[in-house]
């Protein structure tokens, strides 16, 4: 399938995007060895609450959206 194989290989792009900022992580390691720990936990927090906040308000919106839907079969 054309569209399965594009797909891929728009993954496999992205992958290969990635290695340039690893290496240039690996070169900094001496400047970011003392603070790898903080920017894990940071980078881990402000995660969970992106995809909190992003759940929360596609739950809201679908509420809306079904009174919204009620309100006119009424």
């Amino acid at each position: 399938d054309l569209r399965m194989s594009r797909g891929l290989g728009d993954v496999y792009k992205r992958q290969v995007m990635f290695i340039p900022a690893g290496a240039g992580l690996l070169e900094s390691w001496g400047v970011l060895q003392p603070i790898w720990l903080p920017v894990c936990i940071i980078t881990v927090a402000t995660t969970v609450i992106v995809m909190a906040v992003t759940g929360r308000v596609t739950q809201a919106i679908i509420r809306a959206e079904k009174k919204k839907k009620e309100g006119k079969q009424a």
